[in-house]
């Protein structure tokens, strides 16, 4: 991607206001930095901001009092998203660019050899230097390691700040210098400064961002309204409204404790330098905290923390109590005012200062009049709604926790390392519970039951009926069976029943299997049909040695792909046929001795190279086989909002989530081409066919089998298991004469009679 499609946001600030978000290509940009002409305009807002202590109005931006003439401001730059023209609070979508601020010491020389390392990493897509030449602002392009960027806005956000802390772990490594982590925001970005050596790479590599847990496969993609246009998020919507909360509290507290002192003395000082210095006097304003100008600079390692002064202590108090009068969560808020380095503070401090103020008997009675028993446990329950979140993921029959706050953790299973881990902060935290009561708690009905399916279901929101997206989901794949969309179609409506427990009566009994050569994307389709969000409940292929397990992934997968079909044996093709009709699955819990009965989640698809994968006839009603003739489409975007909409529309409306008897015999026909008729089956076919219930049409199936067995030769024999399938399959008629059990068949006309 070159430096001209490269876009990033531009925004004009007047009088403590957003102005309209404007596109403006990277290549541009540059131009526009290292115009000399700026450089006056720059140095004269620089030396103003020096000189000035930065507060937040409503809107979060920069008081004008402190700035110099309207028409002397300079633009705002957002690079991580774009903005629709309205405004700043609707977010487009995302761009993968993340901004880093390396801090400068102004030596010289020592900023020339930063800038070099910098410049010289395939990574770096621009470089320049910041309004206050205290800081040098890195852009890089950031991907996930699998999957596009998010098009959620709360799931991007999520996304940033595992960028961020991974950038700034690279450029340490590759610079030397300390890289300073912030807090992460959809806003956040610079003012538009002036640098005649300003660094931009067109071909710069993205860095890719690696997860843990899956994290970055769990949101869903596109949200979008009846026109196709993005949707505000309320959730981010709700974060940034506390994010701005948050500093208005600590402009107020700074306000309050000068106003205590009659001076701001070394506080007063040493915020406005924190706040002017690493960040350019618009650390809240650019959505991360002020950095401390005594921060190691580059090149030199970091240093120790500096030993707290004792007038911060009053000002966290006075910040911890206006958070608790706006309402703002303890733990968010705990984490925000860490970023504070020059505070000198640790995290275990501020977080003790915020407890004293937060803390409150619970239900108005004091814990003297409590038990101890009493105590512990609505200790147990107070730590964990305020440091922790919990939930019981009921398809995979385990807790999951993670931690509150604004650093966006990926939910992870509850282990018991886990919960030694969580007993010792309680305790850390003046807490008396022991892993044993924090495991208690955890593992009670307590925590609330979680069904990922159903999350997704349920924020998929309405059809808007323009297009048949289940359809255009099955025309992806090129073949000739023209029934092959409307079957697809109910099978996906089938899948979807299955996960709402709609079809008591009717189990998604039927798996559409792709038939097809190496390379044609066949499981990568497979996989294409759930949402990022629940590719964890997906496998592509099912062990059928172990039935408890058989058993198990019925009820915690959503989709179960059968991958190379024809190298299943005869007897677990049979298993297969069995587990397709299952309506509920019977599961040993973890850590109990009993079973229970659970609804069946998953449905099947199946792929195979072999040109005829079906072995038995009769069961072929359960296979939807379709040839694929091209190369499928996977790389078109899928709308999975709309597409499970529209299958939660029609089975509200009354549509059949299954085939009727008629459908199913024509699929049984249709099936016949991809039939891998046996030695049993040809011989039949060839001497024998299908006579009227008559006497003299009777034959035992062993004087058949005799017969055919004379014009066959060692291995290639029939034995009579093959032979009644094959008897079976081919619709010859069962019945008994003279308590003589056999078949209603007859020779060929020119093949002779039976001897």
């Amino acid at each position: 991607m070159s430096a001209a499609d490269t876009i990033v946001t531009r925004i004009k600030t007047r009088h403590g206001r957003w102005g309209r978000p404007l596109p403006m290509p990277l290549e541009e940009l540059a131009t526009v930095i290292a115009d000399s002409e700026r450089q006056p305009l720059v140095e004269r807002l620089a030396r103003k901001l020096s000189e000035a202590r930065v507060t937040l109005n409503g809107e979060g931006l920069p008081s004008e009092a402190h700035l110099s003439a309207p028409r002397n401001q300079l633009p705002y730059l957002i690079f991580a998203s774009r903005f629709a023209y309205q405004g700043v609070h609707h977010w487009q979508q995302p761009t993968g660019l993340m901004l880093v601020s390396i801090p400068l010491d102004g030596d010289p020389h020592r900023t020339a050899l930063l800038r070099h390392s910098v410049e010289q990493l395939p990574q770096t897509l621009m470089a320049f230097a910041g309004v206050s030449r205290r800081t040098l602002k890195v852009v890089v392009r950031c991907q996930p390691a699998n999957g596009p960027l998010p098009a959620d806005s709360t799931a991007y956000l999520r996304f940033l700040c595992l960028a961020q802390q991974q950038a700034a772990r690279f450029l340490e490594a590759m610079t030397g210098c300390h890289v300073p982590v912030v807090e992460e925001s959809l806003l956040r970005g610079c003012r538009m400064s002036q640098d005649s050596q300003v660094y931009v790479n067109a071909g710069a590599l993205p860095l890719t961002v690696l997860s843990t847990a899956e994290e970055l496969a769990r949101y869903p993609l596109a949200r979008t309204d009846r026109d196709g246009n993005f949707t505000s998020d309320p959730t981010w919507d709700a974060i940034e409204r506390q994010r701005l909360d948050f500093y208005t509290c600590v402009s107020k507290a700074r306000e309050a404790v000068a106003g205590e002192t009659g001076e701001t003395g070394e506080t007063g000082a040493s915020e406005a330098n924190g706040a002017n210095g690493a960040t350019e006097a618009y650390g809240a304003y650019e959505s991360q905290p002020p950095q401390s100008p005594q921060q190691p600079q580059s090149p030199q390692p970091p240093q120790q923390p500096q030993q707290p002064h004792p007038s911060y202590e009053p000002l966290v108090l006075e910040l911890a109590r206006l958070c608790r009068k706006s309402a703002l969560p303890e733990e968010s808020c705990v984490q925000r005012a860490s970023y504070y380095t020059e505070w000198g503070l640790t995290t275990d401090a501020i977080r003790k200062i915020f407890r004293s103020v937060y803390a409150d008997a619970p239900e108005g009675r004091p814990y003297s009049q409590m038990t101890e028993k009493e105590r512990i446990a609505r200790k147990v329950k107070e730590f964990f709604d305020r440091r922790y979140e919990l939930r019981y993921n009921v398809m995979k029959l385990r807790e999951e926790f993670r931690p509150r706050g604004i650093d966006y953790h990926p939910w992870q299973e509850l282990t018991d390392r886990d919960i030694n881990r969580i007993g010792q902060e309680q305790m850390m935290d003046a807490g008396a519970a022991w892993p044993i009561d924090i495991k208690q708690y955890a593992q009670s009905s307590l925590t609330p039951d979680y069904n990922p399916v159903h999350e997704f279901l349920a924020g998929c929101g309405t059809w808007d009926q323009k297009r048949n997206y289940i359809e255009q989901m099955a025309a992806r794949v090129p073949c000739q069976y023209k029934q092959w969309p409307r079957l697809f179609h109910r099978w996906f409506l089938g899948m979807v029943a299955t996960w709402l427990g709609q079809s008591r009566d009717h189990a998604n009994a039927v798996v559409p299997m792709l038939v097809g050569p190496q390379g044609c994307r066949k499981s990568t389709f497979c996989k294409m049909l759930l949402p990022y969000s629940l590719r964890e409940y997906y496998i592509d292929d099912i062990k059928l040695d172990n039935a408890e397990q058989v058993e198990r992934m019925l009820g915690r997968m959503a989709l179960v792909n059968i991958d190379e079909y024809n190298a299943k044996t005869d007897r677990e093709q049979a298993k297969i046929k069995r587990i397709l009709t299952e309506r509920d699955v019977q599961v040993r819990r973890m850590r109990s001795e009993s079973y229970t009965m659970l609804q069946r989640m998953a449905s099947f698809i199946a792929t195979t190279n072999e040109r005829q994968p079906l072995t038995d006839a009769t069961g072929s009603r359960r296979y939807l086989c379709v040839e694929v003739t091209g190369t499928i489409d996977t790389m078109t975007p899928v709308n999975y909002q709309q597409l499970y909409a529209q299958a939660l529309y029609e089975l509200s409306h009354g549509e059949l989530c299954y085939m009727t008897p008629d459908e199913e015999r024509q699929v049984q026909q249709h099936n016949e081409q991809f039939l891998n008729a046996s030695t049993a089956d040809i011989l039949l076919t060839s001497y024998y066919e299908p006579a009227p219930r008559a006497q003299e049409n009777f034959v035992r199936a062993v004087d058949i089998l005799s017969d055919l067995q004379q014009h066959s030769r060692g291995s290639d024999r029939p034995n009579m298991s093959r032979l009644v399938k094959a008897l079976k399959a081919a619709h010859f008629e069962y019945g008994a004469q003279k308590g003589i059990r056999g078949w209603y068949a007859r020779k060929v006309a020119d093949v002779g009679h039976v001897k």
